[in-house]
């Protein structure tokens, strides 16, 4: 698990709570939100370094807290403790304690928002140091192979990323490399018997879609020369491989990767873990129904490992939640608990050591995520049918009813089964732009923090897209213009029917809820024509939205790989709903807005210079 926290209890209404916490090892950054606004006052100590967030006018309710912050095997973490106290009677403290041979100044420390009365510390990604230590992460053994010729001139010295993978350009003859997985499933090391260049860098590989979060290098040792690529990854992700070509060394995922095509399949089996002895295999023992906050409490007697994938199912409206509880069992009291949630169906699956919970939604209540409260305490949170709206989630529907919030999402009217029926015949001679919204119906697409939906936020999009194209005097066909089930063929016939001059599919991305600060935009290519068109897309939504670039690459997607490949075809993901700065813009109509503009704008741009 990525990050430890815990769920403080309520104090008099009076006072400002502290509502929950959580330190995420992964990304070293304290999280933190309270019940009504105040201001955190941060400020860099030393001897020991640390850093002390007091929030004035919060109370905390429960006796003071301290957590040693384990860490991560194959990465060296700074920071030593968390410890949370009520500094007076009208300030509570946390406090982030780092190791005593770094350096912190108070400029490198800034708290920053990240949605209503949530905050974030971040420590930066670079901290000096007055003593390092050697660069060897503990308890991971390495094989170094016997020095020859090669591996004493071998040099790594540059990087690509492909579609399948990314390769490493080595100067001199490659040596055999030796790729492991970390005990717990979140990191590939691959060692190569080589040196890396000193110009070698790895900050802008991006790699999401492979499923790999971070890409580190790190040369280990000089004689024998050794370095270490550090693959993080998601749990359960393929495993990793390495072969050569020619002088390159290729690093290639066992099994397809992510993406929008496969985000609804049936997700890979679980690689089981060495099974536990029977009295250290944790046990739920305990499930709870906490009414007033619509969530239900899983308690074991030891940390859980768990993960999390949605599922679609025939005649659903909503996706329903797999929760895999990994080398854990279930008690009988917490079965029979667990089969007794009003409104609730939970479907549960026990063999060996793993069990395994489906939740369905229903007519009175759908689940929206799973929040970490402790390693030993996770919470499901569910909805009422009383809050849904069809097209909006929780936290868009609160964004969109702050003052001076516009253009809400509305509920799609009434369409044909068939929604392409009443295709419009294009007037010869001017260009024809196909708009087409992913997924739809039954497919709700990514699911992200709240519950925001990718088939809203880019139904929504799409619909301003075309209206704005058509104030301008475009030819546009929409692939759907309501929330139906469509699938990917369909949309590639109707542009082949109407002879699109453009084709833009626009999605939303997504990646594990633990790694909100992942956020940016993409854009997609397969054939070369597309490319110029992926390229003015892409600047136009990074300048629109201000969210970090992320590249446009070329995919193998089935909506642009069909298209003729004289029709420019590209796939648009205009963020990231997981993200804790695109998840609130792409729940606000603002920022929806902003964005069809951009996309708007960049076809223009497009079909004004090939005219």
């Amino acid at each position: 698990m990525g990050a430890i926290g815990c769920c403080l209890l309520a104090a008099p209404a009076q006072a400002n709570t502290l509502v929950n916490w959580r330190f995420d090892r992964v990304s070293n950054r304290l999280e933190f939100s309270t019940a009504s606004p105040t201001q955190p006052q941060v400020q860099v100590l030393n001897d020991p370094p640390r850093i002390v967030v007091d929030l004035p006018g919060t109370v905390l309710g429960r006796p003071p807290e301290s957590r040693d912050i384990p860490q991560l095997l194959g990465r060296e973490s700074p920071v030593r403790q968390v410890r949370l106290g009520q500094f007076d009677p009208q300030t509570a403290r946390l406090v982030v304690e780092l190791y005593p041979d770094y350096v912190l100044t108070p400029e490198q420390i800034q708290p920053r928002t990240v949605g209503m009365n949530q905050w974030v510390v971040a420590l930066p990604r670079t901290l000096a140091r007055t003593n390092v230590p050697p660069n060897l992460p503990p308890n991971v053994p390495l094989t170094v192979p016997p020095p020859t010729d090669a591996t004493l001139t071998s040099v790594i010295e540059g990087v690509r990323v492909t579609e399948a993978g990314f390769a490493l350009r080595v100067r001199g003859n490659p040596a055999a490399a030796q790729v492991r997985r970390s005990p717990d499933r979140q990191e590939i090391w691959v060692d190569i018997p080589a040196t890396l260049a000193p110009q070698f860098q790895t900050e802008t590989l991006n790699l999401a879609h492979l499923g790999v979060l971070r890409v580190q290098a790190q040369q280990l040792q000089n004689q024998p020369p050794l370095t270490r690529f550090t693959l993080q990854v998601d749990g359960n992700s393929p495993d990793w491989q390495v072969a050569t070509l020619g002088n390159d060394i290729l690093m290639l995922p066992k099994k397809p990767r992510y993406g929008p095509e496969t985000a609804t399949t049936t997700p890979p089996p679980l690689t089981r873990p060495r099974p536990l002895l029977p009295s250290l295999v944790p046990v739920v023992d305990r499930v709870e129904w906490d009414v007033t906050n619509q969530q239900v409490l899983i308690r074991a007697n030891r940390p859980l490992t768990y993960s999390q994938s949605w599922e679609r199912e025939p005649g659903m409206s909503f996706a329903s939640l797999r929760m895999v509880l990994e080398s854990a069992r279930l008690s009988p009291r917490a079965g029979q608990s667990l089969r007794s949630i009003p409104g609730m169906e939970v479907a549960v699956e026990a063999a060996g050591n793993q069990v395994t919970l489906i939740w369905r939604p229903s007519q009175e209540l759908r689940v929206i995520g799973i929040q970490e409260v402790s390693p030993q305490l996770l919470a499901v949170q569910l909805l009422p049918a009383a809050a849904q709206t069809q097209a909006l989630s929780p936290l868009a529907r609160w964004l969109n009813r702050r003052p001076g919030a516009t253009n809400t999402l509305r509920p799609p009217a009434p369409r044909p089964a068939n929604p392409n029926v009443n295709l419009p015949r294009p007037t010869p001679g001017r260009p024809v732009v196909v708009i087409d919204p992913g997924h739809g119906g039954p497919d709700p697409g990514a699911i992200g923090i709240g519950g925001l939906r990718e088939k809203d936020v880019v139904m929504d999009i799409s619909r301003q897209v075309v209206a704005l194209l058509e104030q301008q005097g475009v030819q546009v066909v929409i692939t759907r213009n309501a929330d139906v089930d469509l699938g990917l063929e369909p949309r590639v016939v109707l542009a082949r029917r109407v002879n699109a001059s453009l084709f833009v599919s626009i999605h939303a991305n997504a990646i594990s809820m633990s790694r909100p600060d992942i956020n940016g935009i993409e854009t997609y290519y397969f054939h070369g024509a597309s490319y110029g068109l992926a390229q003015e897309l892409h600047r136009a939504m990074v300048r629109a939205s201000g969210s970090p670039d992320r590249g446009v690459r070329q995919a193998r997607f089935y909506v642009i790989r069909n298209t003729p490949a004289s029709m420019p075809a590209v796939l648009l993901e205009t963020g990231f709903v997981t993200g804790a700065r695109d998840a609130p813009r792409l729940a606000s109509a603002e920022g929806r807005r902003t964005m069809a503009q951009g996309i708007a704008q960049g076809i223009l741009r497009y079909l004004q210079v090939r005219r």
